[in-house]
């Protein structure tokens, strides 16, 4: 009993270590999968865009628009100006957010900025793009502000919740919703959320889409984080021999042993 008890105690144990029982179970749908950060500069970035392959950050407290390759690897710094926020691209080049006199700017490549829509804002918070349109998340008044850049077309939309950093992907456009700190999708057509996420950062301001990743600024943390929003998250089970394991095996043990040490007393009595 106890050889065979034993072999058994030995084999379960070891298929527990080649992973024989080793399952992966996915996590909620709205964990986000992290493809990995980097900290570009002892400083907090804010803004965050794509351009040709290569993501544009904005330092605010550095007066700098600095532009990094996907690991965060610096290739160029230009000092502008003023601090600016959010940042987007339109046809190759860089615009922004001006928060000192509310106005979307151009960055030149000198470092100054020209102004780039008439319009100003009392608290513009982010900037997209989605092709002819310029696409302003107005706080002060709860809005999207779009306006064809083409044509001159504007339009205001009313939103339930207000959208710190926002871009445009073909299936919708991704914001974070500041009251509930989430990563949200929202349709084109409704302009309401059709799939959210967690916010993997702590302090999240800007975000910008790649066309596979979504790209997020952390300013508390310093960092830019990488979000794949189409890959779930596993956890993996039984991967290891779990704790009770041989606790089970010393208890099926103990009525052997007890039984040994009875018989020994049994034996030892006669004597």
């Amino acid at each position: 009993g106890v050889l065979c008890l034993t072999a058994v105690f030995i084999v379960v144990y070891t298929l527990f270590l080649l992973g024989f029982f080793a399952r992966e179970v996915p996590l909620s749908e709205h964990k986000p999968f992290i493809m990995g950060g980097f900290k570009a500069l002892n400083s907090s970035p804010y803004g965050v865009a794509v351009l040709d392959g290569k993501l544009v950050l904005s330092y605010p407290s550095l007066k700098e628009i600095v532009f990094v390759d996907m690991k965060g690897e610096v290739l160029n710094r230009i000092k502008v100006e003023r601090g600016l926020t959010s940042l987007a691209t339109f046809k190759g080049f860089v615009i922004g957010i001006d928060p000192l006199d509310g106005r979307i700017v151009k960055v030149q490549a000198d470092g100054t900025l020209k102004p780039f829509l008439e319009e100003s804002f009392v608290n513009p918070i982010s900037l997209a793009v989605r092709k002819e349109w310029i696409i302003i998340s107005e706080t002060y008044i709860g809005a999207l502000f779009f306006k064809n850049i083409h044509s001159g077309d504007v339009r205001v939309v009313k939103l339930d919740a207000h959208l710190l950093g926002i871009d445009s992907s073909e299936d919708g456009l991704w914001g974070i919703i500041v009251k509930n700190q989430t990563l949200a999708l929202l349709s084109w057509d409704t302009l309401r959320p059709i799939r959210w996420l967690y916010i993997p950062a702590s302090a999240p301001y800007d975000l910008a889409w790649d066309g596979e990743h979504i790209w997020i600024t952390d300013y508390v943390k310093m960092e830019v984080i990488e979000v794949d929003p189409a890959r779930r998250v596993y956890i993996t089970l039984y991967d290891k021999p779990p704790t009770w394991l041989p606790v089970v095996y010393i208890l099926l043990l103990l009525p052997f042993i007890l039984s040994m040490l009875s018989k020994r007393s049994f034996v030892r009595g006669r004597e």
